[in-house]
């Protein structure tokens, strides 16, 4: 197994190719004894055992036991061979990554860059996003032993967050990463904070560098402050034609989203009851829905901050409906008259 995954590193679709290429030879093999065939079946689970070995031993650094495979398992790592293959065929979608000209467009910028990443597959045929993920690894150095494990778990997220960061694939991926930041960057004022790495094409580097200079201790506390000031600043009146109650919900939901990026309460953010406290509160006597607060309040349901804003909405589009149709009822009378 160990000489297969060397010959066929990063493609186990040619050991495939090769089975079926062969099965014809084999067949017709003078000795009796010598003759064999792979039915596709057969040759689904072989792949598949090696895109599991490869995955573990090239991308996870760890040797997983041959004793613990049993024709379930191989199975299910054929299917999901067969599923990293479907993936690699879609055309990879365009992400538009917002410009990085200030600090207030990082957490627009950064979502976006991952994401782009997380839809381009690199030489290890999976998404280069691991080369920027700050998850530790538990092997380091290319010189580092192999862990042995019975069973290895290669799902995508353990392909985020374990795969290590040496190797020659690695390498590969890192340069990408650094063109794509690069080519995102360049004529920016944010390529000044990784133009160090040009000469290196270090992707890994220059991300972490970006992390370092927009995500500091005084950038969090920007964050806060501005949060903060939006959930206690902002304030819903009824329905007019600059400001709406979705428009309201946003900028809640924009200040929730400012305080976890921020680290707030541990990356948690606001809890719950603090959420729709600040909603309540923001909403005035003349928006008219008085009575409806009056009875989200005693309701144990609508004390989460989803179902409070679900019933409100639903409340004031019932509100939007019945003035409209009042306004044309009154409309009406005033043509009778006439």
């Amino acid at each position: 197994m160990e000489t297969i995954v060397k010959n066929y590193v990063n493609k186990p679709g040619d050991f495939k190719k090769y089975l079926i290429r062969n099965n014809k030879t084999w067949t017709s093999n003078t000795l009796p004894r010598m003759r064999s065939f792979f039915t596709p079946i057969i040759i689904d689970r072989l792949v598949g055992i090696l895109h599991y070995v490869h995955t573990s031993v090239k991308l996870l650094h760890t040797i997983p036991c041959l004793l613990q495979i049993t024709r379930d398992s191989s199975d299910l790592y054929g299917q999901l061979y067969k599923d990293s293959i479907i993936e690699n065929n879609d055309d990879e979608e365009d992400v538009d990554v917002p410009k990085l000209n200030e600090s207030k467009d990082w957490n627009s910028f950064k979502e976006s860059f991952i994401m782009k990443l997380n839809l381009f597959k690199g030489v290890r045929e999976i998404p280069i996003d691991y080369v920027i993920d700050n998850t530790v690894r538990q092997y380091t150095r290319a010189n580092m032993l192999p862990g042995e494990q019975n069973i290895v778990d290669i799902d995508d997220e353990s392909m985020k967050t374990r795969t290590i960061h040496f190797g020659e694939g690695y390498k590969i991926d890192n340069r990408t990463v650094w063109n794509k930041l690069k080519v995102v960057l360049i004529d920016k004022p944010g390529y000044n904070h990784i133009s160090q790495f040009n000469a290196t094409r270090n992707g890994r580097s220059a991300w972490m560098a970006l992390i370092t200079y927009y995500e500091g201790e005084h950038y969090k506390q920007h964050l806060r402050e501005t949060a903060f000031q939006k959930l206690q600043t902002t304030f819903y009146r009824g329905e007019t034609g600059r400001f709406t109650f979705e428009k309201y919900v946003n900028i809640h939901k924009s200040a929730h989203k400012m305080l976890q990026d921020a680290q707030y309460n541990n990356g948690s953010g606001l809890d719950n009851e603090t959420k729709v406290q600040y909603f309540r509160n923001g909403i005035k006597y003349e928006a008219g829905i008085e009575v409806t607060l009056s009875n989200a309040r005693t309701n144990v349901t609508y004390q989460d901050f989803g179902a409070l804003i679900s019933f409100l909405s639903a409340e004031i589009d019932h509100h939007k409906t019945r003035k409209a149709a009042l306004s044309n009822s009154s409309n009406n009378h005033r043509v009778s008259k006439f």
